[in-house]
């Protein structure tokens, strides 16, 4: 709906030409196609007045990708060139490519003003490309082979160098070893450097304000002298005047503006990667197969926003980034969009996550029913680190276990709960039936509690209900672990004809409901995390496949 129409239509008055009530813009001839809406009696809008606050909107966006890559790869164990007790040699793949993206994206006139009801600001078209041109090695190496110890040992690496048209160049390595000590069990090790360059929008989307934060600590009524627990010294750091504190009205709604936008000084964004796993499969235990993998990823200069909530927040409590903050007349940060923060992308971020991913199948012969078959896929999380402002130690903070305004927002990289354990466990039973299968999957994320809770003062001090409200709800306060079940079933009508039905979310459980203080505004939506749960219900599904 138009949020222009919405005023005209609600802005009412007698006319004195009629005697009858018709909108203002009516009268005074601004606009002559308004129809009044009366939301103030029981069947007072009109067909005409709906079609009147109508307003299409129109996005449209085009990606056009051109390449030319060129690789080469030779065996050279053919020509001597290998270990000792190997029964192979070094194989290598040598390469260049030259890569130009281009990307637009084109908004209409309603996105771009930003007249839509609930868009909460402008969303303006960008444009641009990128052009990068890269060679790059790999090589693998038999090392060992066949002796006590070692049924197998290999190295290979890799290397990549990148030049691209935004000014900047980049070097990528990796280093792996792959070890068999014996024949049911293999080891592996790797070491790796990547960058990620920054994408057009990151680059050169325009600035606009827009809905970015859920929390003002220093909007609200003075209690005993305080706001939400805080001095007017210190919301004087936010940029609220002496005559403004205890007078700024919150948001009931808890959005806060921010500007955001792209940043086209952005520098590509760099990951270390180390790895280590072991893969077991015991030869006394036939069909069974267990890979652990331990990982380490540390990213910096990420390319990211420091996020409203965390502005503000910060700036309240350890006088951290307050110069970011700007306050319209009221002293506001959502009145007008006079009132905002400053948040737009930059490289001046930290992540680092650390944990186990566990993947283990077995399946086993039923003699005339056919074949039962398990399998497991879990990740468990030790870290997930986030640190605002990487040259501030003291902007950093652990989300694992932890949802909230800070942990589960983009800025934060996980835009989502950051459960400790999650995993799909899948049953499958393969009949001996006219090629039909039956499948069962569990779908696990381990509790989480409400970052308030944290040890961490940066967490602690983040939770909008705690600023706004003075509390926290039991709602709010954690999020039980969540389990769903989904059922499938597939036949194979011919050697290319598959049917596949199935229900997801069988228990129809309905997903976790979070008050909208404690609910980032971008990766929460309906009062829940549609990307984590299930937010509608059972979900019932066909599928006909036929392969030409």
């Amino acid at each position: 709906m138009s949020v222009r129409r919405i005023g005209n239509a609600l802005n009412v008055q007698i006319n004195p030409a009629t005697g009858l009530p018709a909108c203002t813009a009516v009268i005074n001839n601004s606009d002559p196609t308004c129809v009044p809406w009366n939301i103030f009696a029981i069947g007072g809008v009109t067909p005409a007045a709906v079609a009147y606050i109508s307003a299409p909107g129109l996005q449209r966006g085009q990606v056009k990708q051109s390449g030319v890559d060129v690789n080469f790869t030779g065996d050279f164990g053919k020509y001597g060139v290998q270990m000792p007790h190997t029964s192979s040699g070094l194989k290598i793949n040598v390469g260049g490519d030259w890569l130009d993206v281009r990307s637009f994206f084109e908004p209409d006139a309603e996105f771009q003003s930003g007249d839509l009801s609930g868009q909460g600001g402008q969303i303006l078209p960008v444009g641009g490309g990128i052009v990068a041109r890269e060679a790059y090695m790999e090589a693998r190496m038999p090392l060992v082979e066949h002796l006590p110890g070692v049924q197998a040992l290999d190295a290979e690496m890799g290397y990549r160098y990148s030049d691209y048209s935004l000014g900047f160049k980049t070097n990528t390595f990796k280093f792996g070893l792959d070890w068999k000590p014996v024949e049911d069990v293999r080891l592996r090790a790797s070491f790796a450097r990547a960058v990620r360059a920054p994408n057009i929008g990151e680059l050169f989307s325009a600035s606009s304000v827009n809905l970015d934060g859920n929390v003002d600590p220093c909007a609200g009524p003075a209690v005993n002298g305080l706001v939400n627990g805080f001095t007017a010294a210190q919301c004087a750091q936010t940029g609220v005047s002496a005559a403004q504190f205890g007078n700024i009205t919150p948001n009931s709604a808890a959005q806060y503006n921010g500007l955001t936008g792209g940043n086209p000084a952005l520098q590509p964004e760099t990951a270390l990667t180390s790895s280590f796993g072991i893969g077991w499969t015991p030869s006394f235990i036939p069909n069974f197969r267990a890979q652990i993998d331990y990982y380490d990823i540390k990213i910096e200069n990420t390319i990211k926003t420091v996020g409203a909530n965390t502005i503000v927040n910060d700036c309240v409590n350890n006088d951290l980034f307050c110069g970011l903050i700007h306050r319209d007349v009221n002293g506001s940060l959502w009145l007008s969009t006079n009132g905002y923060v400053i948040d737009t992308t930059s490289n001046v971020g930290q992540l680092e996550e650390r944990g186990l991913d566990l993947d283990l199948s077995y399946s086993v012969n039923i003699g005339p029913l056919g074949r039962l078959q398990a399998a497991l896929v879990g990740t468990y999380l030790d870290r997930y680190a986030v640190t605002s402002i990487a040259a501030i130690p003291s902007t950093s903070y652990n989300c694992v276990g932890y949802y909230g305004l800070k942990c589960s927002d983009f800025s934060a990289g996980a835009g989502a709960p950051v459960s400790r354990w999650r995993h799909q466990m899948r049953f499958t039973w393969l009949t001996p039936w006219s090629g039909l299968d039956l499948a069962m999957t569990w779908r696990y994320y381990s509790p989480v509690l409400l970052e308030s809770f944290s040890q961490n003062p940066n967490l602690a001090a983040a939770s909008g209900a705690t600023v706004a409200n003075g509390g926290i709800s039991n709602t709010d306060a954690h999020i039980s672990s969540y389990s769903y079940l989904d059922l499938t079933g597939a036949v194979h009508l011919a050697d290319h004809v598959t049917v596949r039905v199935g229900v997801n979310n069988v228990l129809d459980k309905d997903p976790p409901v979070i008050g909208q203080s404690n609910l980032p505004s971008i990766t929460g939506n309906g009062n829940t995390f549609p990307g984590s749960y299930d937010t509608l219900g059972r979900y019932i599904f066909g599928q006909l496949t036929v392969q030409f």
